[in-house]
């Protein structure tokens, strides 16, 4: 039975023969390029905060409880976001997008509603 783990493996092409990299080559490969991805991450989530902060209109105080401030100054200390707020409006933005099915449902529900008011005002006698 062949060894596994050979610093090379003979592959013959044609008359000659070509040697293949080790398998460690190939997994050193990919742990590089999870490395490049991971030191792309924070300048694309900075990338969609700046988006964010610049496309606000409105300025809200909010509390929020120890472990929410400790996650926001995490953004801040990895360089994610520059500032709390905008950690704050980065988590916000994607809160809302995870849980669109969420408003989607209370959007058709008041939608619903606001039918439901124009009816009773069309069977309503005038007041």
């Amino acid at each position: 039975m062949a060894d596994p783990i050979r610093e090379y493996e003979a592959v013959p092409v044609g008359d000659s023969i070509l040697r293949s990299r080790r398998a460690t080559d190939a997994l050193e490969d990919i742990v590089s390029s999870a490395r490049d991805l991971a030191t792309k991450i924070p300048a694309t989530i900075g990338r969609a905060i700046e988006k964010a902060v610049q496309a606000g209109e409105h300025a809200l105080l909010v509390k929020v409880d120890d472990d929410t401030l400790r996650k926001i100054e995490m953004l801040v200390r990895a360089d994610v976001a520059r500032t709390r707020p905008e950690a704050l409006v980065f988590l916000a933005t994607e809160g809302i997008k995870s849980q669109q099915a969420l408003f989607d449902r209370i959007e058709a529900k008041e939608a619903e509603i606001e039918r439901l008011k124009s009816e009773l005002r069309n069977i309503s006698p005038a007041i």
